[in-house]
């Protein structure tokens, strides 16, 4: 019997194994002849496809790469050892071309035209202007997507020439943002100067190269760096030699001086070789692990460090997931004639304002945290602390990126960090309305913060701050001048409205004569009751808020992460 039973049992399990075995073995990959194209709906791809099957002779999609990067590396690519180009070399190991600086912020981010376009881009602009009018017809209402082509009138030549919409909806009272793509600089115009690209004008691909220099950190550069980069560039007239080491865009390019040899022109901005003190602190930081900068090219989600007790295991530290602090405030650098636009007025000493690169990247930035809002972790209640970061709902729907400004026991006041406003929550309203920040939407701030001369001799009167706003309501076009000596934030500026470009303080002086303001009163009077109470009703409520200073956080702000767990 337990021969019988040993036998039965054999044969079972020889069964499982032969039926294991075959449900491991691997199929061999049949292969069809389909052919077909499989379309995602709703994506760009199917909009794009559709368009151009309904209007033919419209360009909806630039070509995607530059011809001439393509042409440096199959031409480098004959030589492997000249292909590992580096950067803070003296000469370049890979062919070079002469390109003109058009657009130039800072090293990380400028625009070049080379001369072997120029003559392209000047035929190209003079046949657009000889086919296009104010009479063409304009885009229609579902042919409007972001990165469509088109042809955009500047309005301060009155020229036609090649752009791509970056946000907005072109209408005759709308303002949208456009890239030039054959000039590399990004702009606000009137809805009105927009129209869609004929096909034979997209044929070309953009001729201004997006770069940034190769080997720079974000770290290494401050205000100082950024001026003397444009001082640089304005000092050879933008024209430079160019040598690109990738294929896509932003274009990683070593710069050298037009005329002299050996002169690298990202000599003074790459960072110092680090001495053994300082490779030191670098490997224990690591050990540590402590989070590298997300701004840096070099930046991984993830930190390898090793551990105390067996120095040939890694061990994967997570980065935190959450912005805690913001960074300072940084100082205004405009190019001549940028017009800035006002995002807020609390007073002659404190005014917000955005430049065209910090609306654009607000509106990308934005749009993607109302998508996400649902996904993003709670605001922790014990996380309700002056100047910790967060994210803000507002009542119509919107999402921005927000800090903390005071906590009470029964409210909590947020500002919009890059807009300058302030909202006032309950505090059983705050879960609602407060999300965890994702690091990825930080740390810098987008946003600059001015003050007008003398702002600082006399106390706000809040029937100047009236007036003030009345001039400068939200989204006015302003052109400003920084005063030499100006240190802050907020930093002082002479402000200019109207294309006649009249100072405001002299407008501020005409509105206070016409109501009768009289600010600053030096006259002194006998104290009564009386007088106090009405002078108190003339200046607001009782709980009238105004700030006098810089918040501390836009001053020496520094840039901290965390987890939050709720």
């Amino acid at each position: 019997m337990s021969a019988e039973v040993k036998l039965f049992s054999s044969a079972a399990s020889g069964m499982t194994l032969d039926w294991l075995s075959a449900s491991i073995e691997k199929k061999p990959v049949v292969l069809n002849d389909c052919r077909e194209l499989v379309l995602v709906p709703g994506g760009i791809s199917e909009k794009i496809r559709n368009l151009t099957e309904e209007r033919p002779d419209i360009c909806w999609q630039y070509v995607g790469s530059s011809v001439l990067a393509h042409y440096h590396f199959n031409v480098a690519a004959v030589d492997r050892d000249a292909a590992r180009a580096v950067p803070q070399k003296k000469n370049a190991t890979l062919p070079v071309f002469y390109a003109q600086i058009h657009h130039s912020f800072s090293p990380v981010e400028f625009a070049v035209q080379p001369k072997p376009f120029t003559k392209a881009r000047l035929a190209l602009t003079a046949q657009l202007n000889d086919v296009y009018s104010d009479d063409f017809e304009p885009f229609k209402e579902e042919e409007i997507f972001e990165g469509v082509p088109c042809a955009v009138k500047d309005s301060r030549d009155g020229k036609w020439y090649r752009a791509r919409l970056v946000s907005g909806r072109p209408g005759v009272h709308n303002d949208v943002f456009v890239v030039f793509v054959d000039w590399g600089d990004e702009r606000c115009v009137s809805g009105s100067n927009i129209r869609p690209l004929r096909k034979e004008f997209g044929r070309l691909p953009p001729l201004a190269l997006i770069c940034r220099m190769r080997g720079i950190m974000l770290d290494d550069l401050f205000t100082k760096k950024v001026e003397e980069f444009q001082k640089l560039i304005a000092s050879i007239n933008g024209l430079v030699r160019v040598e690109l080491t990738s294929t896509a865009e932003p274009y990683l390019v070593n710069l050298y001086h037009p005329t002299i040899a050996g002169w690298n022109l990202g000599t003074s901005f790459y960072p110092r070789p680090m001495n053994e003190q300082q490779i030191a602190k670098e490997e224990r930081i690591a050990r540590q692990g402590k989070e590298p900068d997300p701004d840096d090219e070099n930046y991984n989600k993830y930190d390898v460090c090793y551990s105390d007790d067996d120095e040939d295991e890694p061990v994967v530290r997570r980065l935190p997931a959450h912005l805690l602090r913001f960074e300072r405030l940084p100082k205004p650098i405009a190019q001549p004639g940028e017009e800035l636009r006002i995002a807020h007025v609390e007073n002659a000493r404190l005014i917000y304002v955005h430049t065209a690169d910090h609306l654009a990247w607000l509106t990308r930035s934005e749009k993607e945290m109302a998508e996400r809002w649902e996904s993003m972790d709670r605001f922790p209640d014990r996380a309700l602390i002056a100047d910790n970061a967060c994210a803000l709902k507002t009542t119509d729907g919107a999402v921005v990126r927000a800090m903390i400004v005071k906590g009470t026991s029964q409210s909590v006041t947020v500002r919009a960090v890059d807009h300058g406003w302030k909202v006032v929550i309950k505090r059983e309203q705050c879960r609602n309305y407060l999300r965890a920040l994702p690091r990825e939407f930080g740390p810098h701030l987008m946003v600059w913060l001015l003050r007008l001369p003398d702002s600082c001799d006399n106390h706000p009167h809040v029937g100047e701050t009236a007036i003030l706003r009345e001039l400068l309501p939200r989204g006015q076009k302003i052109a400003f001048e920084l005063a030499r000596r100006s240190h802050g934030p907020p930093f002082k500026a002479s402000l200019f409205v109207g294309d006649d470009k009249r100072n405001v303080l002299d407008l501020m002086e005409e509105r206070k004569k016409e109501l009768r303001v009289v600010h600053p009163c030096k006259e002194i009077v006998k104290y009564s009751q009386r007088q106090v109470e009405l002078l108190r009703a003339t200046n607001g409520a009782d709980d009238y808020d105004e700030e006098l200073f810089c918040p501390p956080a836009f001053a020496k702000g520094r840039a901290l992460y965390c987890n939050h767990s709720t």
